[in-house]
């Protein structure tokens, strides 16, 4: 089926607001690093956005499907056909080019089981459209090696703590003896 457009944006949170309003939080770029691969991140959020033409035949339900990184996909949603027509009609009665409709998803503990894609994709009427994709990749961490010592010969470094030692004694004046506190030995 022509006439459909998608995105999907992978974030940290959606956070419901007044009059029917949503604020998505920490919306994620398509590359994610991640610190180990098997691994989870604690929180994902998923916002689906579709927008079907008007005058689009629909002779199907519409299906929202995840499909993880190891290639296993997963049915999210399925948005029944006489939803879809019941919108349409109410689209066009209003004068609307498009139909809108969102979903949202929130997983906890979502998993990542090898490096990879994660893949939103809407089926409706035998087409399927990728909405949206999160690449999962193990960072690597650089070591960090410890700092060289100064260039200086061992010779040199001696005789530089010598002329400290004179410079530190010179300037510093006699300390008188400070009498003992206590009995005095016999």
């Amino acid at each position: 089926m022509n006439g459909i457009n998608c995105v999907a944006l992978f974030c940290d949170d959606i956070r419901d607001e007044v009059n029917n309003t949503a604020t998505i939080v920490g919306v994620m770029p398509d590359n994610l690093m991640v610190t180990a691969i098997p691994g989870a991140l604690q929180k994902l959020a998923l916002y689906v956005r579709c927008h079907i033409d008007v005058v689009a035949t629909i002779d199907s339900p519409l299906h929202i499907f995840l499909q993880q990184t190891d290639g296993s996909r997963h049915l999210l949603q399925e948005i029944p056909l006489e939803f879809l027509n019941t919108q349409k009609n109410n689209t066009a009665a209003n004068g609307l080019p498009f139909i809108g409709l969102f979903s949202r998803f929130t997983f906890s503990q979502f998993v990542i089981p090898t490096p990879g894609t994660v893949s939103v994709i809407v089926r409706i009427g035998g087409q399927e459209t990728v909405c949206g994709v999160l690449k999962a990749r193990q960072a690597t961490f650089p070591s960090i090696a410890p700092s060289q010592p100064s260039q200086q010969s061992p010779a040199d470094v001696h005789e530089t703590k010598k002329k400290r030692a004179r410079v530190r004694s010179s300037d510093r004046p006699a300390s008188p003896k400070k009498p003992r506190k206590g009995p005095s030995p016999s």
